[in-house]
């Protein structure tokens, strides 16, 4: 097939092997290793398969990530919209008005391509474990797509906020190692003098998801990103002995907005041990990815795929 082909959605990597009068292998096949050693180095990074027409995540399964429980392997989705987002509204990532402040990562959101998502061709990739997107983000899959709805949202917890952490993945490593690990498990012995199980981040609004996936890719926070509804001591306290606060940006406030992970106005709903996070305050309480997971949603190889110098499969 001539040149070597990299970061391909699954409508261009199809199309180049129609042109060759070939097509693309199914996953028993490339479980099968029948494309090993066969040119171009790809033999430890992801690939597509045929199996994929019906959902836009690669093949073959990432591995799950160490915790909080196994991660399934991604099931086969409904008909969710995988068309490119070229000419719709909805290749903006994540929707706007913006609410990207100084020191968000990334490129300027305004000045995003219109042919493309941030994230579009990323090994990122959404677990579907009924092969169906969770409630929260049941509207945004058929609107934009199982891969968009999970890294942009719109996400719909009913009101009660939302709190995602990034854990670290085997062969998914950022440049340096894990970055800025911050929290503990309760089920971890001695939490409360520990912050080396992952990143939390969270918030009691539901439009700044989008906004704080988006600063996270950019800074490379690389890993598998697990997220749940719910914020505050209900949803956190027995689960993680703190968690940061990322704060809604109104349009009149972006301006003079530097920080929205760290700038907090008083009353503010916090939650580190300044402000009710500990373990020992409340009863330890089962992972909600576990005891609710029609409630949470799991995204593999999170995070810009240049901040990971050698991804491997574990």
């Amino acid at each position: 097939m001539g040149d070597c082909h990299e970061r391909k959605t699954f409508v261009e990597a199809a199309a180049i092997c129609s042109d060759a009068g070939a097509r693309l292998c199914t996953a028993a096949e490339l479980r099968a290793d029948c494309t090993r050693g066969t040119g171009c180095g790809h033999d430890a990074q992801l690939v597509w398969s045929s199996d994929a027409q019906a959902s836009p995540s690669p093949s073959p399964a990432p591995s799950p990530a160490p915790s909080p429980s196994p991660v399934p392997s991604p099931g086969p989705a409904p008909p969710y919209p995988t068309e490119p987002c070229a000419g719709s509204a909805n290749c903006a990532a994540p929707d706007g008005p913006s609410q990207q402040c100084e020191d968000d990562a990334g490129p300027p959101w305004e000045d995003d391509p219109t042919s493309r998502r941030y994230h579009d061709g990323t090994p990122a990739t959404p677990v579907l474990a009924d092969g169906t997107c969770p409630d929260p983000l049941a509207a945004s899959c058929a609107a934009k797509g199982v891969k968009a709805a999970h890294l942009d949202g719109p996400i719909d917890c009913g009101g009660g906020g939302w709190f995602c952490r990034i854990l670290p993945q085997a062969g998914w490593v950022p440049e340096g190692g894990f970055r800025d690990s911050n929290f503990a498990h309760c089920s971890t012995p001695d939490a409360d003098e520990l912050d080396t199980d992952g990143h939390c981040h969270g918030s009691d609004t539901e439009d700044t998801y989008g906004w704080w996936v988006r600063d996270h890719w950019h800074r490379g926070y690389a890993g598998t990103l697990h997220c749940c509804c719910g914020w505050g001591p209900e949803a956190l306290g027995g689960v993680v002995n703190r968690c940061d606060y990322r704060r809604s940006i109104e349009p009149s406030q972006l301006d003079s907005c530097r920080d929205a992970n760290e700038d907090h106005p008083p009353g503010s709903p916090l939650f580190d041990f300044d402000a009710g996070g500990s373990c020992e305050a409340y009863p330890l309480k089962p992972d909600p990815v576990d005891a609710t997971p029609g409630q949470c949603w799991t995204v593999t190889h999170f995070a810009d795929p240049e901040s990971v110098p050698n991804p491997s499969d574990p």
